[in-house]
Formats: C-alpha cells, sequence, structure tokens
C-alpha cells in the first residue's frame, strides 16, 4: 500500500478527480490544490501523532510533514515555471 501512493499515476488520477469536482462547484484557483501527498500510516496514538484523546500533536505533524510540504512546493515552482 506505502508503494502504491506514491506512483504518479495515482496521484494523478486523484489530483484530476479533486480538479473536476472543485470545477463542478465553482471553486476559486486558490481552493483547489495543485500538488498532494498521499500518507500511507494513519494518524494514531502509537506513532506519536495523536494524543491518548485523539487530539492531534501539531508538532509532531509539523516536524513530520515540513520536509514533505515543502517539496509540494517546490513541485508546484518547477510546474509553473516550465509552463512560462
Amino acid at each position: 500500500f506505502a508503494e502504491l501512493c506514491q506512483t504518479a499515476q495515482l496521484k494523478q488520477a486523484i489530483n484530476e478527480g479533486v480538479t473536476t469536482v472543485a470545477r463542478k462547484n465553482a471553486l476559486m484557483g486558490f481552493e483547489v490544490p495543485r500538488a498532494i501527498h498521499l500518507e500511507s500510516d494513519l494518524f494514531s496514538v502509537e506513532n506519536g501523532l495523536l494524543t491518548p484523546t485523539f487530539k492531534v500533536k501539531r508538532k509532531e505533524l509539523r516536524d513530520k510533514y515540513e520536509a514533505i510540504i515543502a517539496a509540494l512546493y517546490d513541485e508546484i515552482n518547477q510546474l509553473t515555471m516550465s509552463k512560462l
């Protein structure tokens, strides 16, 4: 499952589906994600991303996903620059 979440084909298919739904609902451009990350691991108490009362641990999430979010923005910037 983890390998499937990383395939470009799956990400593209999901992104196309999101874009289609966004257009049908007349969302503004800034409301539509341009890049996505599919996570194969659930947020849980065991992996330290949730408290025992199932609240998210913001610091841990930020630490875990900071590099991934930066990479998504880099991907968007590269796509934008290639279109110019």
